[in-house]
Order: structure tokens, then C-alpha cells, then sequence
């Protein structure tokens, strides 16, 4: 006689696996519909800002009928092979961007905003790959371009709030042969998860500049206070970037930026892991409010 199954023994097993293929199902629906949302507004908007109210529509929309608010690249850029020019791609022959950091829709991007309107002092938060492209960014533009009020100081000044990361970003860009280029600053993080950041070695690194690009990727968890901290070494004018706008976490400090006085939001472009871009109108209304 053939051997029963005592009853519920198999049923869990088909229990668990119907619920993993429902996730799955829920899974690639999921990442589809944010797709075809993204799809949608890259056809009405280009690669231009996406209006907060718009975005945060579309956001709401794939939230119910997704369950998800935000899409990851998955791409990585290779400064030997993205359409840089030669001799930078020769140079940076090792720089390999990591899903996790900056994507190569995004650096694409502000790479061609570069050229359009060159910076002259580029503030970041967060160094690493991001560093490498604004250093191949300055090599390829040339002495003359990076012209400035106080000639030999480096163009790009990246805070970190790991000395030992720090350190490794320094070793590649040394290795590229681009230390001139490019100043890394630790600034570790306080009690309220913003950048402690040295008044004095911001002079010593900026001078008497002040920044007109301000990229943000960094720090994790909490951005809220990157920008209006660094508007005090920023210019009317001054252009800033905050990847990762996908996340509801990094797009809450978006929402707030556009209520803060001196700052203006433009948008997100619908690129890579989101960019969110404004401009500081007010440096010194910016960074004497206070506000979280």
C-alpha cells in the first residue's frame, strides 16, 4: 500500500512557496511599474528637473500600486569606456563606479553640465568615486578653465567622515596623478548626524573662494544639513546635487530645502538612483537658518 503523508505536512511547504512566488510576482511588478513611471516622465520632462509636486505624485502612485518609492541603477561607469576623452580615460583606466555610489546616467550627466557651464570650485560630501570624476572632470578642462582668484589651490573639496575612506580616496587619486586637483577633508559626524566641519581647514582649503557646485552622496542616513552647512563657503548662484532623490529619506531633506530660506529647489531628474538640483539664492540666509 502506498504511503500517506500525514495531514499538514505538506501543506506549509506549498504554503511558503506560493508566498514567495506572490513576493516575487509583487517583486517584478514592482520594479516594473516604477520602470514605466520613470519611462512617463523622461518622455514629458527630458533630462530637466522634475517638479517636486510632481514627482511626489508619481512617488505616491508607485507606493499604492507598487508598493515601492524608489528605483536603483544597477549600471556602472567606466571612465575607459563612457565616452570621456581619451586622455582622461587613459589616466583613469581604474576607476570603476560601484552601484552604491554614484551611476553613469548620473555622471553622464553632470558631465555634460560641466562643459556647458564649467564650476570653478566643486564642494562634495562624500568622497570616492564621485571624487575621481570631478578630478577627471578638472584634468580634462584644463588649467584655463580652472582659472581662479587663487591660482594652484585645488578645485574640488570633498568632505568624508571616515579618515580611513578619506585616505583611500586620496591614494587613488595620487595614483591617477591628480592630488593637485583635489583636497580631501575628514569631517566626522556629530550627535545630530550632520558633518562636523572645521571652519579652519575649509579656509585652508578654499581660501578666499567660495564654491559654485555643491554635490551631496554622502553622508548615510541623514542629509538634511549638508548644503545649508556648506552655503556659508558658497556663492549666490551656487548649484547644488543630491543623488540618491529616490530614497524617501534623501528626498525628505528635498522637501525641506524647499521650504528653507536662501535655497531653491528645481527638481529631480529621472536619472539613475534620482538627482535632485537647486541653487543656493542666499548663502547667508541659508546658513543662519536653523531648522532639521
Amino acid at each position: 500500500m502506498p504511503r500517506t503523508t500525514a495531514p499538514g505536512v505538506r501543506r506549509p511547504v506549498i504554503g511558503r512557496r506560493l508566498e514567495f512566488e506572490w513576493d516575487r510576482a509583487r517583486r517584478i511588478a514592482g520594479e516594473q511599474t516604477v520602470e514605466i513611471t520613470l519611462a512617463i516622465l523622461r518622455a514629458r520632462f527630458g533630462l530637466t528637473a522634475i517638479p517636486v509636486r510632481t514627482w511626489k505624485r508619481a512617488w505616491s502612485f508607485n507606493r499604492s500600486i507598487a508598493g515601492r518609492t524608489l528605483a536603483r541603477s544597477v549600471f556602472k561607469l567606466d571612465l575607459r569606456t563612457d565616452h570621456f576623452p581619451p586622455d582622461v580615460a587613459r589616466v583613469a583606466a581604474g576607476a570603476m563606479l560601484t552601484p552604491w555610489s554614484i551611476d553613469a546616467e548620473t555622471a553622464r550627466w553632470l558631465w555634460r553640465e560641466a562643459l556647458l557651464q564649467p564650476p570653478r570650485v566643486v564642494l562634495e560630501c562624500g568622497s570616492g568615486e564621485s571624487t575621481v570624476l570631478f578630478a577627471a572632470l578638472f584634468a580634462a578642462l584644463g588649467a584655463s578653465a580652472r582659472a581662479n582668484d587663487e591660482r594652484g589651490m585645488p578645485p574640488v573639496v570633498s568632505l568624508d567622515q571616515s579618515a580611513d575612506y578619506a585616505a583611500g580616496t586620496r591614494a587613488r587619486i595620487d595614483a591617477c596623478g591628480w592630488a593637485h586637483l583635489v583636497d580631501v577633508l575628514v569631517a566626522p559626524l556629530g550627535a545630530d548626524a550632520n558633518y562636523i566641519i572645521s571652519p579652519a581647514a575649509m579656509t585652508a582649503a578654499l581660501g578666499s573662494r567660495r564654491a559654485d557646485w555643491i554635490f551631496v552622496d554622502g553622508p548615510a542616513g541623514y542629509r538634511t544639513g549638508t548644503v545649508p552647512s556648506l552655503a556659508a563657503f558658497a556663492r549666490t548662484g551656487t548649484r547644488w546635487f543630491l543623488d540618491d532623490a529616490f530614497d524617501p529619506g534623501y528626498f525628505a531633506a528635498v522637501e525641506t530645502w524647499s521650504t528653507w530660506p536662501g535655497l531653491r529647489v528645481d527638481g529631480i531628474v529621472p536619472i539613475g538612483k534620482g538627482l535632485a538640483v537647486g541653487t543656493i539664492t542666499d548663502p547667508a540666509a541659508a546658513s543662519a537658518h536653523q531648522g532639521r
